[in-house]
Formats: structure tokens, sequence, C-alpha cells
């Protein structure tokens, strides 16, 4: 939508539609962010299953649990920024459960600040870039295409 919007404000000479590019470049990059944060999360139990499976076909016999996806997502933050390694301990109860701000560091399980991974900011900081350019660029009278 935002390469498209900036397509259009280039062939129609309106600056509406670079605001426009800009507004869904900004939403889109929340999105993808907050999507690649919930997929890292699922890795620590993703790792447990194969490693679980690999045990089975060798003929190991092995514990298995329940799902455990909250537990994994309870743990992946330690695992993530270092202060864990090795097997994911057993399941725990709840002892206390603490709601933490998500504004402005988006804390949920851990702090992996997603928003910052170039693969994930820079095609849209490409967008909001040249949508910006073009929005000074016709405030200044600068015409984009010769007519």
């Amino acid at each position: 939508m935002s390469l498209a919007s900036l397509g259009l404000g280039l062939q129609t000479q309106h600056w509406g539609f670079f605001l426009v590019a800009i507004a869904s470049a900004l939403a889109f990059w929340a999105i993808e962010s907050f999507t690649k944060k919930h997929q890292m999360q699922n890795y620590l139990r993703i790792r447990d299953i194969e490693v679980l499976l690999a045990k089975l076909q060798t003929g190991e016999e092995v514990k298995i649990f329940a799902p455990l996806m909250n537990w994994s997502w309870n743990q992946a933050g330690k695992y993530f920024t270092g202060d864990a390694s090795g097997a994911v301990p057993e399941p725990e109860f709840f002892k206390k459960f603490v709601r933490e701000s998500w504004w402005p560091s988006f804390k949920t399980n851990f702090d992996l600040n997603t928003w910052t991974y170039p693969y994930i900011y820079l095609p849209h900081a490409i967008t909001i870039v040249t949508g910006l350019v073009f929005i000074l660029l016709r405030i200044f009278g600068v015409t984009m295409i010769p007519m």
C-alpha cells in the first residue's frame, strides 16, 4: 500500500498520497515488529519439540510435557538475553502475576526490541523517508515529473 501510494502521488502530483504512504509504512512497521516478536517467542518451544522428536527417533526414552506454550514464552526472554542456556526448566505454577507497562519499551515477557531489526525497519524507513522527501518537494513547489 505504501509503494502504491507513492506511485499514485507521483502520478497525480497530490501530496496527500505521500501522507497515506507514510502512515501505512508506520502501521506495517508496527505490525511486522509485533508479529516477529510473537514468532520469536515460539522458537524455544519449537526447539524443545525438535529435540524430543529426535530423541524418540533414536529410541531414547523421553519425558514429554503438555504443550507448554505459556511456559516457553515465560522462559524465552532469558534465553534471548543470554541469562539462561541449556535445557528449559520444568514448568511451575505462577507465584505472582506482574503486569508490566507496554509503552514505551513494549515489554511483555522480555525486552526484545524487534522494531530496530534492520530487516524489519529498513523497507518501511525507506518508504517513510521517500514520502517525506516528496512532501517537502511539493511544499517548496518543485515539480516531480515534468509535464
